[in-house]
C-alpha cells in the first residue's frame, strides 16, 4: 500500500499532529504501531499527509531561522560547534527543490523522493559528533564530548546551547532540575525557561507528576463536577447503521430525544428488565420507540427494525441490569461502550458513572478468534435475542476484538452452571482473567476496593473468601500457573490453620460506601439515594462496618461500580487492574459457589469490563487516600 510507505518515513510527532488535524481520537495510541495503524486507516489520504510533513517542515526551518538570528552576535565557530540537524534534500514529492528537513536521532526523519522512488535521508551526525565541526580549534575533551547533549553544566556558549535538542529531551532536562514546564506552549518557550534556569534566573518548579498515559476508562459528564467528562449521547452519535442497547431501566422519550442517531438506525435492538409486573412499561417502551422511529420515517412500508427484547429470567430476584452499547456505523466499525449508567435523565446528568468504549474494525484474513471475542459473543447469546437479530450477531462476529484495550470481560448470566460452565460467569471469571497476570512486586501485598451502589445479602465468608480469593487471584511468582490445592496442602503440612477466610490475601479490603450526610448532600440531596439502594439489613452488618470507606466530597452521587487492586504505599492511586460497569456487590451479581465448589449460581445479567492499570490511568473519583468512617458521627446510607 503506498500510504504503508509513506507512514513508514514519517517521524512520531508529525505523524501524530497530522492525526490529530484529522480529528482522529488517539487516546488509545501508546506506541508508534497504533498510530501507524490509525494512519493505515485513512488509505487514500498519502498526498495531503506529504503535504503536512512539508508545511511541519517549513515551519520548523522558519522557527530554526528566528533562533539564528537571536543568535547573532556568536563567531562562526561557535555557531558550527552546536552543529546541525539538517541536511538538504534533492525534493520532496516534486515540490519546494533544495528544501531541508530535520532528522531526529532515532533516525525515522524525513526522506527524499528522486525519480519517484522514495529513500531514507541519511541520519545526520549530533552534536558530539566532531566531523561536523567547522573552523580551526582544538579537539573537544571527552567530557565536553559526554556533557553536550545530556545538559550539564559545561564551558559550552550561554547561547544556542539547546540546538538540535529535542523537546523531549529539554522536558527531561527541566525535570532533572525539579523545574516546571507549565505554560510552554512551544518548543521556543521551553528552550526560553531552560536559558533561564542555565542564568540562574527564577524557574517554577515542577507540579506534581501526573501519568502521561490513556484512561484506562472515563467519567459520565456531570457539568460544574466532571466538566470533561464523556456523555453518551455523544459517543453514540454518528452514523449508526444498527445499533444494541442493554440497559435496566430506559426513560423512553427520554431516549428518543437524546439519541436520535440510534433511533433513527436502520436496526435498533433494545434489550431491558423484564421482571413479572413490567409488561406495560416494556409495551410503552416498544410504543414509544416506535412512534419516533416514524418520525425518522422508518417502520413503515418495511423500512428497517425494531426489536424490544426483555431477557428470560429463570430465577427469582434476578435482573436485566448490564448497561452497554454495540454500535455499527455505516463505515464499517463496530464500537463497544459498556457503562454504569441507566438511560435516565438523573443518572447521566447528576450522577458520577464509569464508561469504557472503543472502536473496532473488521478482521483480516489471517485474524484468530481471541478470548475478549468469544466472551462477548457468548454473552449476547445468552440474552436469546428473537432469531431476526441474527445477522447483526453475525456481523459482531466478523470484528476484530483483538486489540481490546482491556485484560477481559466478565459477563453475568442466571443460572446454575457447572463444569466448563463454571468459570465463565461471575467472580469465577473474574478470577481467571487475574490468574493469568502477573503483576509488580508493588502489588504483591496490596489492598482491594469495591465501590458500588447497590448492596446485597451478603454474609462475611462470602465477601472475605470467595468473592475476595478471586479478586485477589494472579500468576504465582515461583511457577507457571498458581496451584491452589498444592498451597493449602502446604499450609496443612506447616500446620497453619486456615479458618473460614481466603488464606492467600495478606492485604486489606475496602468498600466505598456513601454515608447519610455525602447523600444528603449531594446534587440531588434526599432523591440521589433512591439509586443507591442498600437497605438496612444488608449495610448494617457488623462485620461490613470496619470496611465502610467513605465516598468524599464529590457532590455528584455514586452510581458507578468500581472494583481493583492497588498499592497500599501510595498517596497517588496506582492500581494493577481495575473493572467497571454493571456488577454491584451482591450474589445475584457476582454469582456464589454451591455444592463443594464445582457449580455457580448466578441470578442476573450483568456485563463489566477488566483493565489494566500499570498500562493505563485508572480515574478514583472517591476520596484519596480512602478514609474509613468516623465512629460515632459517620453513618452508612440506607432505605426501606
Amino acid at each position: 500500500m503506498v500510504m504503508e510507505g509513506v507512514v513508514a518515513r514519517v517521524r512520531t510527532g508529525v505523524l501524530k499532529a497530522w492525526l490529530l488535524s484529522k480529528g482522529i481520537d488517539l487516546r488509545g495510541c501508546v506506541e508508534r504501531r497504533d498510530l501507524e495503524d490509525e494512519a493505515k486507516k485513512l488509505n487514500g489520504q498519502e498526498n495531503d499527509l506529504e503535504a503536512f510533513v512539508v508545511r511541519s517542515a517549513a515551519q520548523q526551518e522558519e522557527e530554526e531561522g528566528r533562533a539564528k538570528r537571536r543568535r547573532a552576535g556568536s563567531t562562526p565557530a561557535e555557531a558550527a560547534e552546536g552543529g546541525s540537524d539538517f541536511v538538504k534534500c534533492g525534493s520532496f514529492a516534486g515540490a519546494l527543490p533544495g528544501f531541508s528537513f530535520k532528522l531526529g536521532k532515532e533516525g525515522l526523519g524525513y526522506y527524499k523522493e528522486a525519480a519517484g522512488v522514495a529513500s531514507r535521508a541519511e541520519e545526520v551526525p549530533t552534536k558530539c559528533d566532531t566531523s561536523t565541526r567547522a573552523g580551526p580549534g582544538p579537539e573537544p575533551s571527552s567530557s565536553s564530548k559526554r556533557n553536550c547533549r545530556h545538559g550539564t553544566e559545561s564551558a559550552d556558549r550561554e547561547d544556542g546551547f539547546f540546538d538540535g535538542w529535542s523537546i523531549k529531551e529539554i522536558k527531561r532536562w527541566l525535570g532533572d532540575r525539579g523545574l516546571g514546564t507549565e505554560g510552554c506552549l512551544e518548543r521556543s518557550d521551553l528552550v526560553a525557561r531552560a536559558m533561564e534556569a542555565r542564568r540562574g534566573a527564577a524557574v517554577p518548579p515542577a507540579a506534581p507528576s501526573r501519568p502521561l498515559s490513556p484512561p484506562a476508562f472515563e467519567l459520565m459528564r456531570v457539568d460544574g463536577v466532571h466538566p470533561s467528562g464523556r456523555r453518551l449521547q455523544d459517543l453514540c452519535s454518528g452514523s449508526v447503521r444498527a445499533a444494541l442497547v442493554s440497559n435496566y431501566m430506559i426513560d423512553a422519550p427520554w431516549f428518543a430525544q437524546e439519541f436520535p442517531d440510534l433511533v433513527s438506525s436502520e436496526e435498533l435492538i433494545v434489550c431491558h428488565d423484564g421482571k413479572s409486573g413490567m409488561r406495560r412499561e416494556a409495551e410503552a417502551l416498544w410504543g414509544e420507540l416506535k412512534r419516533a422511529r416514524l418520525r425518522h420515517g422508518l417502520g413503515s412500508g418495511g423500512r428497517g427494525r425494531l426489536v424490544v427484547h426483555a431477557p428470560d429470567l429463570p430465577i427469582p430476584y434476578g435482573t436485566h441490569h448490564s448497561k452497554f452499547f454495540v454500535l455499527v456505523y455505516t463505515d464499517g466499525r463496530l464500537r463497544l461502550i459498556i457503562h454504569s449508567a441507566n438511560l435516565l435523565h438523573g443518572d447521566c446528568t447528576h450522577k458520577t458513572q464509569a464508561v469504557w468504549f472503543q472502536d473496532f474494525y473488521a478482521k483480516k484474513p489471517g485474524d484468530v478468534t481471541c478470548a475478549f471475542e468469544v466472551d462477548l459473543l457468548a454473552y449476547l447469546g445468552a440474552l436469546g435475542l428473537p432469531r431476526e437479530c441474527g445477522g447483526f450477531l453475525g456481523e459482531v462476529g466478523k470484528v476484530d476484538f483483538s486489540k481490546a484495550r482491556a485484560l477481559g470481560l466478565v459477563a453475568s448470566v442466571p443460572g446454575y452452571h457447572r463444569g466448563g460452565q463454571r468459570d465463565r460467569y461471575g467472580h469465577m471469571r473474574l478470577r481467571g482473567i487475574l490468574s493469568r497476570q502477573r503483576w509488580p512486586t508493588e502489588f504483591k501485598e496490596s489492598d482491594l476496593v469495591c465501590q458500588f451502589s447497590s448492596l446485597g445479602s451478603i454474609d462475611e465468608k462470602w465477601l472475605m473468601s470467595e468473592f475476595t480469593e478471586s479478586m485477589a487471584s494472579q500468576m504465582a511468582s515461583d511457577r507457571e500457573w498458581f496451584d491452589r490445592e498444592v498451597y493449602l496442602a502446604d499450609l496443612e503440612r506447616e500446620g497453619v490453620k486456615l479458618g473460614k477466610f481466603f488464606p492467600f490475601f495478606h492485604g486489606q479490603l475496602h468498600l466505598v460506601w456513601p454515608t447519610v450526610a455525602e447523600v444528603m448532600g449531594s446534587l440531588e440531596g434526599a432523591a440521589a439515594g433512591q439509586s443507591i439502594p442498600g437497605y438496612e439489613k444488608n449495610v448494617t452488618k457488623a462485620f461490613l462496618q470496619p470496611l465502610y470507606r467513605k465516598w468524599g466530597r464529590c457532590p455528584a452521587a455514586p452510581h458507578m461500580k468500581f472494583y481493583g487492586r492497588f498499592s497500599s504505599g501510595c498517596r497517588e492511586p496506582r492500581f494493577c487492574w481495575a473493572a467497571v460497569g454493571s456488577h454491584n456487590l451482591s450474589k445475584a451479581a457476582w454469582g456464589c459457589l454451591q455444592k463443594k465448589e464445582t457449580q455457580l449460581f448466578v441470578r442476573s445479567y450483568e456485563l463489566s469490563v477488566v483493565v489494566c492499570g500499570t498500562e493505563a490511568t485508572v480515574p478514583v473519583p472517591f476520596q484519596w487516600p480512602l478514609k474509613a468512617y468516623d465512629k460515632g458521627r459517620d453513618v452508612p446510607w440506607t432505605v426501606g
